[in-house]
């Protein structure tokens, strides 16, 4: 080879190493943990820091990176046909052309795409930090054409526009954290509390609300002695107490500052002990609430309609239990929420949440979001229309939910069984449970 025929292949190899650069690049910036790298940036790695800026404004460090890696290619395979002339002078042109054309596409798809951009997946990090420095260097030399053809793509943008869609939905959220579990950053638990956070914000006090039908409230005109015997069949420290009828609440007693003055030096009458009621309503949002009833130092609120009628209470500790399950006092007995009765049947108490529920079950819904803080009772409700007689039933994905205990117009016992071919009315998936 002559002196041009040295020159044409050093510029072969300097384009190719373009072609592995650009490719490192852009498949390690994009596939790059930005958590970790920030972890590495608060530890005072600069090129961390460098890989992060350029990260943050991708769009731009993409079209530099396409810019170089277009010359490297085209300035490849048109060098790569002037060299392959310039030593088989012999040789057919256009059979050169064909086997140079088809040489030169293989080698830039191995060496300079495919080969870089598998080892940058599979180093991510450790690439986007190696080419940090250099890459910032070539944006900031390009930035005159790359503003250009980012302008041109702005307006193409524009042209063609259309709904801006999130960068990743709740669904796509919820499939992540079932990935983690899978494969073993996180346990069960900590994924269910993960999900149970990111429905948090969407359940409101009717969904975990006491019903009407099972507040314990004091009337106003009891005595002592009805109080303490009440205290001993009750767990909670604070009673609402009404005047007539539970729509006509008066306050709220503490059963501890009670005591504290029944036995008392000086005992006033424990109707002078009463606080004042904290109302909210059925759609207001738990995690609003939570903090307003914080800041308000009221651990229990009672539910209103917009006529001043009582439909139920709540309490702090029915949010908290949202999160982190059931929480049990050193008092509570455990009652019996959930039986296997065999043969694929569970027993189940309606006031337990249709997640809680599926849960025990060991039943996944076809449909991502079936996962309900609803109650049981306040499903089935809502998917039956009305108010159900015993034994009435319905099915629902693979599941046959029968009401098998009615009493005073609320659902008392539940009987679930899995994998039922009957013909009875079937719920949709996608309007079951919301």
């Amino acid at each position: 080879m002559d002196g041009s025929s040295w020159l044409q292949f050093l510029l072969l190899i300097f384009f190719l190493s373009g072609s592995v650069y650009f490719a490192l690049s852009e498949s390690s910036m994009s596939a790059a943990n930005t958590i970790r790298l920030k972890g590495l940036a608060d530890d005072g790695n600069k090129r961390a820091k460098i890989a992060l800026h350029i990260i943050y404004n991708f769009d731009h460090a993409l079209t530099v990176i396409l810019i170089g890696t277009n010359i490297s290619h085209v300035a490849f395979a048109s060098l790569s046909t002037v060299f392959a002339f310039s030593l088989f002078q012999n040789v057919p042109a256009s059979t050169l052309t064909t086997y140079t054309t088809i040489i030169s596409t293989v080698v830039v798809f191995l060496i300079g795409d495919m080969i870089p951009k598998t080892l940058a997946n599979a180093r991510s990090e450790g690439i986007a930090m190696a080419c940090a420095r250099s890459l910032r260097l070539i944006m900031k030399i390009l930035s005159p054409v790359a503003f250009i053809f980012s302008r041109l793509a702005r307006f193409a943008s524009k042209l063609f526009k259309g709904t801006k869609q999130p960068t990743i939905t709740e669904e796509e959220l919820y499939h992540i954290i079932d990935t983690i579990e899978e494969e073993g950053v996180m346990g069960e638990e900590q994924s269910d509390l993960l999900k149970s956070a990111l429905g948090y914000a969407k359940t409101t006090v009717g969904d975990v609300m006491t019903m009407r039908e099972d507040i314990v409230a004091l009337d106003i005109h009891a005595t002592d002695n009805d109080i303490a015997q009440l205290s001993k069949t009750i767990t909670c420290s604070r009673l609402p107490v009404y005047d007539g009828t539970l729509d006509n609440i008066v306050g709220i007693l503490k059963l501890r500052k009670y005591f504290l003055n029944r036995f008392s030096s000086r005992p006033v009458p424990w109707q002078e002990l009463l606080f004042p009621p904290f109302y909210t309503t059925t759609d207001a949002n738990i995690d609003d609430l939570l903090q307003e009833m914080s800041k308000q130092k009221e651990p229990l609120a009672l539910v209103e309609d917009k006529d001043g009628k009582i439909l139920g209470l709540v309490t702090t500790e029915d949010f908290l239990e949202e999160l982190v399950g059931e929480i049990w006092d050193e008092d509570d007995v455990v009652d019996e929420n959930f039986v296997k009765l065999g043969g694929n049947r569970y027993q189940v108490n309606p006031q337990l949440t249709v997640t809680e529920a599926f849960r025990r079950m060991e039943y996944t819904p076809d449909n991502l979001f079936i996962s309900s803080t609803k109650s049981l009772q306040a499903w089935v409700l809502e998917n039956l229309g009305h108010i159900p007689e015993e034994d009435e039933e319905f099915n629902f994905e693979k599941l046959n939910i029968m009401v098998t205990a009615v009493m005073d117009n609320r659902i008392t016992e539940i009987i679930i069984k899995r994998n039922v071919e009957i013909d009875l009315p079937l719920i949709p998936a996608d309007a079951a449970v919301q």
